[in-house]
């Protein structure tokens, strides 16, 4: 139970330390691995966090507005692309680190892929 935990708070640190809520490191074979970077928590991503949920509500009152409807999905388009690039990043610097035997996995769960996916069908 105690390496469990032990377990679990380093994944968690070395997670903390590329920005996602924590990392897993599971063997390919001999020579690869993979790194799956979760992000799951709201508080990880607290400002884009925000920001969506703001938008989807917005976008969910306005279903009569055209115009304003528009402009609710520019805007929450915009957000996305940025929260995509600095996704983006955070994933170059983990393959960074961890080299080319690593196989790296930026993954949404929880409330964190809720609100993504709902962002991702507004603005499609």
């Amino acid at each position: 139970m105690e390496q469990d935990n032990a377990i679990k708070n380093s994944k968690e640190e070395i997670g903390k330390l590329f920005g996602v809520d924590y990392i897993e490191i599971l063997p390919i074979n001999k020579f690869k691995f993979k790194v799956n970077a979760i992000i799951m928590s709201p508080n990880t991503i607290i400002n884009f966090y925000k920001l969506f949920n703001s938008f989807i509500n917005e976008i969910e009152r306005a279903d009569n507005d055209a115009q304003a409807l528009r402009i609710f999905k520019q805007n929450l388009l915009k957000y996305k692309k940025q929260f995509d690039i600095l996704m983006d990043k955070i994933q170059e610097n983990i393959v960074k680190v961890f080299g080319n035997n690593a196989e790296v996995s930026l993954i949404y769960k929880g409330q964190v892929k809720e609100i993504y996916d709902k962002v991702s069908q507004f603005v499609k």
